[in-house]
């Protein structure tokens, strides 16, 4: 993909290098100076783009909130509310780096023999391989959460054009639907306050 870049412009082009980062988790020492490479572009794309950066702003928007999503990761807090909303039970809590309780359980868990085998000398895990485990999420999480609000900064300063529409609709989309998620453990979902 070294040189396939080379037709997009630089906000796309910072874009694209800013979600692989995201993705592989790879090349984050050069992500503050892509994520600022995008941000001072994102203004002038949207201006120089006119009526074509409606679909630009929808694509932005909708990739934007994948990442937030992990791309899907279970273990992602917002796909565990997604998935906890669609449960009567509450579900079986994922060890989260940076919760420091359960990260240590899990490596006590880890460290522990398996009780079905009868191998006395059967490998056991150790708390350092156990730490290996751990993903730190809440880093990688606060990290995308704030290249989207970022975006978010720099699109909503645009208000009054008529261009960013696209966006704007994807993002509250997205809102309305987190918030009217039923609660852990099966709660109801509460009505949006405004009715459309």
């Amino acid at each position: 993909m070294a040189g396939t870049h080379g037709n997009l412009q630089p906000v796309d082009r910072a874009l694209v290098r800013c979600h692989g980062t995201f993705f592989t988790g790879k090349g984050t020492e050069d992500l503050e100076d892509t994520r600022n490479e995008f941000l001072s572009n994102l203004d002038l794309a949207v201006a120089k783009g006119a009526r074509r950066w409606l679909e630009a702003g929808y694509q932005i928007a909708v990739t934007n909130l994948c990442a937030l999503l992990d791309y899907g990761l279970p273990t992602n807090v917002l796909m565990r509310a997604l998935d906890a909303s669609t449960k009567d039970t509450p579900k079986r809590k994922i060890v989260v780096g940076d919760e420091p309780a359960s990260a240590k359980s899990q490596e006590a868990s880890e460290t522990q023999k398996p009780t079905n085998t009868d191998d006395k000398n059967a490998p056991i895990a150790t708390a350092t391989e156990a730490k290996d485990d751990v993903v730190d999420l809440s880093k990688r999480f606060k990290e995308v959460l704030q290249f989207v609000e970022s975006t978010d900064i720099v699109v909503l300063s645009r208000l009054g054009d008529l261009n960013i529409l696209a966006y704007l609709n994807v993002r509250l989309m997205f809102l309305r639907q987190m918030a009217i998620l039923k609660g852990p453990g099966g709660a109801e979902a509460k009505p949006p306050a405004i009715g459309f």
